[in-house]
């Protein structure tokens, strides 16, 4: 099951407002999540890849258009798939590390 925004907001909230301190309220922390994204999406679509220390790195590839012919039904048909760009995802030493040490902390 996919996170939501809003819950991962909300998990930020909690790890991030400490008593004594002051509190950073919800919309900051929403405006800081779109901006991160923003920038991620900005530098993949002007270097083709962004490195996130810690976490991996996106990168995005081209696919070629193609022809493909559907193997269902007694005519089969042609259909053309245009070139698209497409987003990977490679996660670092640090991320598969802890994924597999969940008894550690993370960052």
């Amino acid at each position: 099951m996919a996170t939501r925004k809003n819950q991962i907001v909300s998990d930020i909230m909690e790890k991030v407002n400490v008593e004594g301190e002051p509190r950073i309220t919800k919309a900051t922390i929403e405006r800081t999540y779109n901006a991160m994204l923003g920038v991620i999406a900005e530098e993949l679509k002007q270097t083709g890849i962004c490195k996130l220390s810690g976490i991996g790195t996106f990168k995005t590839r081209v696919t070629p258009e193609k022809d493909v012919i559907s193997r269902l039904g007694d005519e089969p048909k042609t259909y053309h798939v245009p070139e698209k760009t497409v987003v990977s995802f490679k996660a670092s030493a640090v991320l598969k590390d802890f994924m597999n040490n969940a008894e550690e902390t993370f960052c």
